[in-house]
């Protein structure tokens, strides 16, 4: 269990026309601790299909099943992303040990509308990586979160190269 997602983050955001005023809907960022897992699952699992199938490798590495059954016992963290009622994106995340520090892995995130809420979850995970020990967020993904990352200080430092056999 990791202790520092427990809580739910609320980030409340402004109107972009430059307004004070909240949008309608906050950005919620929720921990699903693994037993919670099954009754959130049905929500979920479509984003997490698509993220899975986003890689031709990672669709042959593990199936949705697979990954609710890893969230579930404890080896990933589910996070849910909401504003108001509307599931905005569904993320997977694992920590690994390092010899020299602890670093967190975004090892899927599926979702729709990411400039409504890539800002607050980059702060959201950045805390709660710190909080865990972690020196370094990991992604790996497509090219095109290159866009997205940047911006955030993310730098793409190398690449993956994968032989199947």
């Amino acid at each position: 269990m990791h202790e520092a997602l427990e809580e739910t983050l609320t980030l409340p955001r402004p109107l972009e026309n430059g307004s004070d005023e909240e949008e309608p809907g906050e950005i919620l960022i929720t921990w699903i601790a693994p037993s919670g897992v099954e009754g959130v699952w049905h929500r979920m699992e479509d984003l997490i299909r698509s993220a899975i199938n986003a890689s031709e490798v990672n669709a042959k590495l593990e199936t949705p099943q697979d990954v609710k059954a890893r969230c579930m016992e404890g080896e990933y963290d589910l996070l849910m992303i909401v504003r108001g009622n509307d599931l905005k994106a569904a993320v997977v995340l694992s920590y690994c040990q390092m010899p020299r520090t602890r670093v967190c892995t975004i090892n899927y995130c599926g979702g729709t509308d990411i400039e409504d809420w890539i800002e607050d979850f980059y702060q959201y995970i950045v805390e709660g990586s710190r909080n865990l020990g972690c020196r370094f967020v990991k992604i790996d993904g497509r090219y095109g979160w290159i866009k997205k990352l940047e911006p955030l200080g993310f730098k793409e430092t190398g690449r993956e190269f994968t032989l199947e056999i």
